[in-house]
């Protein structure tokens, strides 16, 4: 899954859709959450938890919980849009919004995009209990919604961690405009700089990764619902040191649908992504 040099992606991504209401580039705060075992909310719960360790198997009380997030997702996704500008605010505030619960049932689809990413990081750190900062993002061409969670914990070396929730704002069709989901991404020193590799040391979940030629390709995992609305998720583990030390990620992200491939950016800026992971929470 090679993708051509950056100067190739970038002639070829498209143009930007208007942004509805502007989003949200500061991470805000989450509280505790209460304890559950993984962000999968989808029929292919099952499938997917049994690939992870037993330790972590959920119990039928947890599937229950997230099989209910996963239908209410389909049923709310109408409403991403306006409820993230109203609800969010700026994209540029840059500020911490504190937030005491985040509820997986709430009627905010971005609140619920943000619980599975903070269920599926303590399903891979192996944490009962989490506080996690939180980012959100809208794409161009496409209606879709990014929510970025994350946290920073320190065993010896510090290492962020990093769940990015995928999905489509609006259904304009029978299957998802997002398949075949990539993370095309790199280190930064700062927003707009050079693209680098990430330090030694950094994995990811699913562990599905290849070379781009100064970037890396990061796949997805997919997870559909009963009303075959699509969820993407994946998460990354990155030493902060090098060129992590003091600055963050950058990325596109790579749709391949039935028809096309299409290369999303931030709609705020109709630029590359960029992420500061240390205005992440330590735990």
């Amino acid at each position: 899954m090679f993708i051509s040099p950056r100067s190739v992606m970038l002639r070829s991504r498209s143009a930007c859709r208007p942004l509805p209401a502007a989003a949200v580039n500061g991470f805000r705060s989450i509280g505790i959450i209460p304890n559950a075992s993984s962000a999968t909310a989808w029929d292919s719960w099952d499938s997917y938890m049994n690939r992870r360790s037993p330790v972590l198997q959920p119990t039928s009380e947890e599937q229950k919980m997230f099989s209910g997030i996963g239908a209410s997702i389909s049923a709310t996704s109408v409403n991403y849009k306006p409820k993230f500008g109203a609800v969010l605010g700026s994209h540029d505030s840059g500020s911490f919004k504190q937030v005491n619960k985040v509820s997986p049932m709430s009627a905010d689809l971005h609140e619920k995009l943000e619980a599975l990413g903070v269920e599926e990081l303590k399903n891979v750190l192996g944490k009962s209990d989490l506080k996690a900062g939180s980012m959100s993002f809208t794409t161009t061409d496409l209606n879709a919604g990014i929510c970025i969670t994350g946290c920073i914990t320190d065993e010896g070396s510090k290492t962020a961690n990093v769940a990015l929730v995928v999905t489509e704002t609006e259904r304009q069709a029978s299957w998802s405009r997002l398949e075949g989901l990539i993370l095309h991404w790199a280190c930064t020193y700062s927003k707009g700089s050079a693209w680098s590799m990430p330090p030694h040391g950094w994995s990811s979940v699913p562990d599905k990764n290849t070379d781009a030629g100064g970037a890396v390709n990061t796949s997805f995992e997919k997870h559909v619902d009963t009303t075959q609305q699509s969820t993407y998720v994946l998460v990354l583990k990155l030493p902060l040191e090098g060129i992590l030390a003091s600055g963050g990620i950058t990325f596109v992200l790579k749709a391949c649908d039935a028809q096309n491939t299409k290369w999303l950016k931030d709609a705020s800026t109709d630029k590359d992504f960029y992420v500061d992971l240390h205005g992440l929470p330590s735990v």
